[in-house]
């Protein structure tokens, strides 16, 4: 299963280095990284939301849930994470809008 994970990641990612935005290849994303997701893309790494533009993610890859889920990073943090609108996860998709966040997590 873990396997069919790698499949998910994206060969490359947009991250915020040295105050530029910059392509690199996703497995370089290391905590700390702010990350700019955009529609169409897997998401790269864990990622809590600090802007967002009408962002929507599907996580039935996650949940088994087929329906896209809005996120607002204005929103409060709830005790449940899959259930926090401001945190988008690894082996997602972004099916609209786009958003900017820090990595929290990467890897298994």
């Amino acid at each position: 299963m873990m396997a069919q994970f790698e499949n998910f990641i994206p060969p490359e990612a947009y991250v915020i280095r040295d105050g530029r935005q910059q392509k690199i290849d996703a497995k370089y994303i290391v905590p700390g990284d702010v990350v700019v997701v955009s529609t169409g893309a897997n998401i790269p790494a864990d990622l809590v939301l600090y802007k967002a533009n009408e962002l929507k993610v599907n996580n039935a890859s996650l949940t088994g849930e087929s329906e896209d889920i809005q996120l607002d990073p204005s929103k409060e943090a709830v005790d449940n994470i899959l259930e926090t609108k401001n945190v988008c996860f690894f082996g997602t998709s972004c099916t609209a809008g786009d958003g900017v966040g820090i990595c929290i997590k990467t890897g298994d």
